[in-house]
């Protein structure tokens, strides 16, 4: 894990010195970029030896009861990675495990302070982290508690021991994903994908096109999508399909987009009828076919399920050291990505690839 830290921190010095210091020739740049394409290839050996090893304790080890430990100290403040650390649960459920699921909130790691300063708005996050957790897992073991609340000793098993007791500042859920993605390879099981036909519809329609987008009316960032790319994913959409398109965005944003598309035909606004992160992810699960076109971890949904879906450039939801895995190498944001589960790399991709999927659908 020092080794790992290690080189997470070398990120920032390398990158000051090539972005603030050295001239930007085309010598230098090509020399940035190796350096990075190292730092993240050792990155990915370490992660997959971790996982291999972690993996193998596992099945060691005589429990078939796991204590699993989202703690809010060293995990980031995202839907995003507690959806694949969930997916990981869901695996090792499926898989015969007798599961507690504990989110800690005695301690915040900086960035939670940063995003929910506010108390009461906090306690709301984790309580839709939780609501999203039972809804992947279809299981009410999902309990906030204290760290210290936590009975370690007792008779489970305790995947990422070492560190969870440590409480230092790693990305479980990076690990979780690697681990889930090398089981249900080599282990599949059957239950593990999340069907379509299981979830609840939260609205009154059978068939529609959910489409995620990210952008704000409030704090705005260099990854909110662009009006002008938004109206013409929109155009491409409509032009394959007259299905009702179920737009999926953050509270913030719904001014945002209804500025720019207010005023098109066969459109529903996710946040008009509801505020909370657990009906998005029915919307999503219950579509037709699920298209995001920007950032954003509610991607990490769709890829453990059996819905249809075209996603944005692997980079866009992948971390630069996921690159080497071999499935993101052959364009599959999971190893067991369908033929209508695909990613694009500009309109005319995005056009050639959803008409694609429409015609299998």
């Amino acid at each position: 894990m020092n080794k790992l830290n290690f080189l997470i921190k070398l990120y920032y010095p390398v990158n000051g010195l090539f972005n603030k210091v050295l001239p930007k020739t085309r010598l230098f740049i090509s020399i940035h970029n190796h350096l990075l394409s190292l730092i993240d290839s050792k990155r990915h050996s370490l992660i997959l030896n971790k996982a291999h090893k972690e993996i193998e304790l596992l099945l060691k080890s005589k429990h078939r009861k796991l204590t699993l430990v989202w703690d809010c100290l060293t995990s980031p403040v995202t839907y995003g990675d507690f959806v694949d650390f969930c997916f990981f649960a869901r695996y090792l459920k499926s898989a015969g495990y007798e599961i507690n699921f504990y989110i800690t909130i005695d301690e915040f790691r900086l960035d939670w302070h940063y995003t929910y300063p506010d108390e009461n708005i906090r306690a709301r996050f984790l309580n839709e982290l939780k609501d999203v957790g039972k809804f992947i897992l279809d299981e009410t073991f999902i309990k906030i508690c204290n760290f210290e609340d936590i009975d370690f000793h007792s008779n489970s098993y305790v995947p990422f021991q070492k560190e969870i007791l440590s409480r230092s500042d790693f990305h479980v859920a990076k690990f979780a994903v690697v681990m889930t993605e090398i089981m249900q390879i080599k282990y599949p099981t059957k239950n593990f994908f999340m069907r379509a036909q299981d979830c609840i519809n939260p609205i009154d329609r059978s068939d529609y096109v959910s489409w995620h987008i990210r952008g704000s009316s409030i704090n705005s960032s260099s990854e909110d999508e662009q009006p002008l790319d938004i109206i013409a994913y929109y155009k491409i959409i409509t032009l394959i399909t007259n299905l009702p398109i179920v737009i999926v965005s953050s509270r913030g944003a719904l001014p945002f987009l209804k500025k720019i598309l207010g005023d098109m035909d066969n459109l529903i606004f996710s946040k008009d009828r509801f505020d909370d992160y657990l009906s998005d992810a029915k919307l999503i699960m219950s579509s037709k076919i699920y298209i995001q076109c920007g950032w954003g971890g509610t991607f990490t949904l769709p890829v453990c399920s059996d819905v249809p879906f075209l996603g944005p450039p692997i980079e866009r939801v992948h971390a630069p050291w996921e690159k080497f895995k071999e499935h993101v190498r052959n364009d599959q944001i999971r190893p067991w990505a369908q033929e209508n589960q695909l990613t694009f790399n500009g309109l005319d991709d995005f056009e050639e690839k959803l008409s694609k999927i429409f015609k299998q659908l």
